[in-house]
């Protein structure tokens, strides 16, 4: 997953066989990626051999064979370059991400993962040729009417459009390079296994078949039960369940929707093998089998160069590997265009834009689905980016803000009272303030919130005051800071005046500076946290390092300056020692955690 934990020890880790030097993703997408570009390339090669403008002259059927592994080769090496460039341009950016989103994303990779290989468990069987799979036929170009150039272009494209359509499913992950090449050689060792079980004697394909089935989608499920592992740890560790509870849970959930699908993928097989004249689910002689150069999730079905070539009586050794897709017209690859001129690039443009969703398998629902994720996943890219942006700012400043402001938090200005409800003013120090018979209300000067009414509220909202704040936050999302400070203004806080103005202007800052701390706070359950500390940046940490310096002369008064204890656990130097007041209770009372009905009532009394 991005970034690197940087001096982070909470929060258990899973265990990881390989690290953090493994995207499970990456491997994943990988290992399917070859076997849809070896699909696409076998297909243009049995395009090639079976149009009459290409196969009568043998020199130029090898320029076009040239231009196809050429073309392909340009479009894999440039995809590559740009996946990796971005990438590593996502992983050098996100260098010091919370470590909580680390999990996230550690557990997202392996349910990401554990989906592709879901669906290459459903595929291997039809492949192999055990399962009959049936739906509309696309092919990505007619080379029979095309010259060089366009046929280039069409390679590049078909090459491309599963770079592009996986581009945003790998942008959050960038594992090392090792990912991507255990996932090609994983690629090619699933091909060459399925090869040779179409290769073997019938009664023993479907056995094959079912066993590296079967063996994939237990893979499935343990990257499945790893990955909602790696999410409990952060959203639920010992709340809903224990691990092992969740672990097994899982992987049954998993695996048996993946038996599931492998029951239904055998029940079409054996009724269409009951309806369709010719066709047996376990006489292969009867019906054209699967490639096992397969396209892209439900992607249309390929076959063997070999059984098109005896079809088309076109001589060829039998055991050479091609493949095409069926339902395309006697094995010609169809297009909107006519014979004619050759096509501008821009009219190809048009027409593979036009047909790439059909040619990657995807209905308009799943391309609905498509889009949604891959905007959740740039969205999650974002604010990871801008969170780890703000937390080196944060880290930068936090120590200097707090030795300015608390350092010596019980030497200089006090702000004292000479009788309860009575006059406060500021004084230079402690001693003067005593010498005129006043009592030290809290360190520092006076300021906004330094009178009895919001004084008050320091203490009886101490259980419930960064929550309520946090949601007067909110609306500024919207109303700005009107909204903000009306907020502020009604129960159950009740802030008044200038106070009210000085915690507005606190949250505008908050919210300007903060904003993807919050954000992501959202994602790795750290939301309501409002402790404060150099090693978990939250929100709250993040408030104190770039807004404080402002706020709390502003505001005069705060829970630290008067000694007052709340939810948020402070360190004991960074708490007044100098109040007079040893029970604020005796002050202004404890409410407690209020109701409606006592917060109307707390306010009046104070």
């Amino acid at each position: 997953p991005i970034g690197r934990i940087e001096g982070t020890s909470s929060g258990a880790m899973p265990f990881s066989l390989f690290g953090s030097w493994i995207s499970w993703a990456t491997m994943a997408i990988a290992a399917m990626g070859v076997i849809d570009i070896s699909a696409d390339i076998g297909e243009y090669l049995r395009a090639l051999d079976a149009a009459p403008q290409w196969s009568r002259d043998m020199k130029r059927l090898r320029e076009g064979r040239k231009a196809v592994f050429a073309s392909a080769l340009q479009s894999i090496i440039c995809c590559w370059a740009l996946l990796f460039a971005s990438t590593v341009t996502v992983s050098q950016f996100t260098k010091g991400i919370d470590h909580r989103m680390v999990l996230i994303l550690s557990g997202l990779s392996r349910l990401q993962a554990a989906t592709f290989v879901y669906f290459i468990s459903v595929k291997t069987p039809r492949w192999v040729g055990i399962y009959h799979s049936a739906g509309e036929k696309r092919v990505q170009a007619e080379v029979d009417e095309y010259e060089l150039p366009a046929l280039r272009f069409h390679v590049r494209w078909s090459v491309a459009q599963y770079f592009g359509f996986d581009f945003f499913l790998l942008l959050p992950f960038c594992g090392h390079p090792l990912s991507a090449l255990l996932g090609v050689i994983g690629g090619f060792g699933l091909s060459t296994g399925i090869y040779y079980a179409r290769r073997a004697p019938e009664e023993r394909q479907a056995t094959m078949a079912l066993v590296m089935a079967f063996l994939l989608a237990a893979f499935s499920s343990l990257l499945f039960a790893r990955g909602c592992n790696y999410i409990q740890v952060v959203w639920g560790k010992g709340r809903w369940m224990s691990e092992w509870v969740l672990a097994i849970l899982s992987f049954t959930i998993w695996l048996s929707s993946i038996s599931l699908s492998h029951r239904r993928m055998w029940h079409e097989t054996e009724m269409l093998a009951m309806s369709e004249r010719g066709f047996s689910a376990h006489d292969r002689d009867q019906r054209m089998p699967m490639s096992i150069l397969y396209s892209h999730f439900i992607g249309s079905h390929v076959t063997l160069w070999m059984q098109s070539s005896r079809q088309l009586g076109h001589p060829r050794d039998s055991r050479q590997l091609g493949c095409i897709r069926e339902g395309s017209n006697e094995n010609k690859l169809t297009s909107p265009l006519n014979k004619g001129a050759s096509p501008t690039t821009w009219e190809l443009i048009k027409i593979r834009c036009s047909t790439t969703p059909s040619e990657l398998g995807l209905n308009r629902g799943e391309v609905a689905i498509w889009v949604v994720v891959c905007l959740a996943y740039l969205f999650l890219v974002v604010v990871n980016i801008g969170a780890t942006a703000q937390m080196k700012v944060v880290k930068e400043n936090f120590h200097s803000v707090h030795e300015h402001l608390y350092g010596a938090i019980n030497e200089g200005p006090v702000c004292a009272f000479n009788k309860v409800r009575g006059e406060i003013a500021t004084f230079d120090d402690r001693q003067k303030a005593r010498a005129a018979g006043y009592n030290v209300a809290h360190c520092g000067a006076c300021g906004a919130c330094s009178d009895w009414h919001n004084m008050g509220l320091q203490h009886t909202t101490r259980k419930y005051l960064a929550a309520e704040s946090a949601r007067c936050a909110k609306k500024s999302l919207i109303g700005g800071p009107d909204a903000v400070t009306k907020c502020l203004n009604e129960p159950p806080i009740t802030f008044q005046g200038k106070c009210a103005e000085c915690w507005t202007e606190d949250i505008i800052c908050a919210r300007n500076n903060c904003a993807f701390i919050f954000l992501q706070s959202n994602l790795i359950n750290t939301v309501g946290n409002f402790q404060v500390g150099s090693d978990t940046i939250t929100a709250a940490t993040c408030e104190e390092a770039m807004c404080e310096l402002v706020f709390v002369p502003c505001v005069g008064a705060n829970r630290r300056r008067m000694n007052i204890q709340s939810t948020i656990q402070r360190p004991g130097d960074q708490q007044c020692g100098i109040v007079d007041v040893g029970d604020w209770d005796e002050v202004f009372g404890d409410d407690g955690v209020p109701t409606d009905s006592t917060r109307d009532s707390n306010s009046e009394e104070l």
